[in-house]
């Protein structure tokens, strides 16, 4: 008899322990799934700042797109204006029109057509 109550209460205690383990074995498990989760929010907001970052880098690409025709305006225009003799000329033609005011530039020149020599008295007496 004694025999088997030691075999009880040593089964007891192997119960214990076990028990003991299975408990720490839960916590570690609990603290992985909360580093795992952590770990799952941290990667969806990194994507979703890396969509951020992908816009934010489509508005550049499109600026740098719009700047890079408006350069190339530029270019023409000053290229024509070199070809008419006067580079001030051109751009001062473009801003008068709105106002109903021309320039006379290229005034002569054989190179221009019809459409691009102007006259104006109202433009010439205006101090332009």
């Amino acid at each position: 008899m004694e025999e088997m109550t030691s075999t009880v209460s040593q089964n007891a205690e192997n119960a214990q322990y076990a028990d003991q383990l299975a408990k720490a074995a839960r916590e570690q498990a609990d603290e992985g799934g909360k580093v795992v989760a952590q770990a799952v929010t941290a990667m969806r907001e990194i994507n979703t700042s890396s969509k951020q970052i992908v816009d934010i880098i489509g508005v550049i690409d499109e600026i740098a797109f719009q700047t890079n025709i408006l350069a190339l305006n530029a270019a023409v225009e000053a290229a024509r204006a070199r070809g008419t003799g006067s580079e001030l000329c051109g751009s001062g033609q473009r801003s008068a029109e709105p106002g109903g005011q021309e320039c006379d530039c290229g005034e002569g020149d054989s190179r221009l057509d019809p459409g691009q020599r102007r006259k104006s008295r109202k433009w010439q007496s205006s101090g332009g």
